[in-house]
């Protein structure tokens, strides 16, 4: 199911912003993007690795058409996607942003994996 286009275009202003923010921190060695599924919004970084570009998974920010409201999801050690409990599902996306933003138990930092030894 896709997302109706109003919640869409204001979920995409909102990415928009947060890439912004994050690609122009001076600290942040990693680009930030998003991409629409169905009916979820994925936030990833993208970083050069051993010379390749390398995409990880940072967030995603789940819709309930039935309910109206937004659900954080954060991407865990076995690469699954697990419910934040830190934030319960909330009308406002933006108050779900500020949770990734803030990440005050670093679930959605961005690692880099150590170097392979040769």
């Amino acid at each position: 199911m896709e997302l109706p286009e109003l919640v869409r275009k204001n979920a995409e202003k909102h990415l928009d912003d947060l890439c912004l923010r994050l690609n122009n921190d001076p600290g942040e060695e990693s680009l930030f993007g998003y991409k629409v599924e169905g009916e979820a919004l994925t936030l990833y970084s993208r970083q050069v690795q051993c010379q390749q570009m390398v995409t990880h998974p940072v967030a995603r920010f789940r819709f309930s058409g039935e309910l109206g409201q937004w659900a954080l999801q954060s991407f865990d050690e076995q690469q699954r996607w697990r419910p934040y409990l830190n934030a319960g599902p909330s009308l406002n996306l933006a108050q779900l942003i500020v949770h990734v933003e803030q990440d005050p138990f670093g679930f959605f930092r961005v690692e880099s994996p150590p170097p392979r030894l040769a």
